[in-house]
């Protein structure tokens, strides 16, 4: 019960990060970065709401490899580093958003890839 619980879990966080990490994406795409040195009120939201879903994504994923059938297989581990990528690039972009140069959307552009990779190998279950 547990372990259908926490399945269910990750798929709504996973679709919700998914969701969540576009929406970062799009809205720091299209705002110019602001005289002052922190992120508007509106997008520190955004940043926020997509840190934490992508966090809860991969903790209850983490939680499912240790407690499901999935230990042997080589693709949560994968999971695993494609979140770890994830996040990196999500500060990093957001430090380049906040200095003014213009790289912010190259580590935009690598947190879309990273979170297509991630769900693609998850939905495949290949490895």
């Amino acid at each position: 019960m547990l372990y259908l619980a926490l399945r269910h879990s990750h798929i709504g966080l996973s679709g919700l990060a998914m969701l969540a990490t576009l929406v970062w994406v799009i809205a720091a795409w299209k705002n110019p970065n602001p005289a002052t040195r922190r992120l508007p009120t509106w997008l520190r939201v955004i940043y926020i709401v997509n840190r934490a879903t992508v966090g809860l994504a991969g903790i209850t994923g983490l939680w499912l490899t240790l407690i499901g059938p999935w230990r042997i297989f080589l693709f949560p581990y994968l999971g695993l580093l494609g979140f770890i990528v994830l996040e990196l690039a999500a500060a990093f972009s957001k430090r380049t958003w906040l200095s003014g140069s213009g790289h912010h959307r190259a580590l935009l552009c690598a947190q879309v890839l990273c979170i297509l990779g991630i769900s693609g190998l998850m939905s495949a279950k290949i490895i």
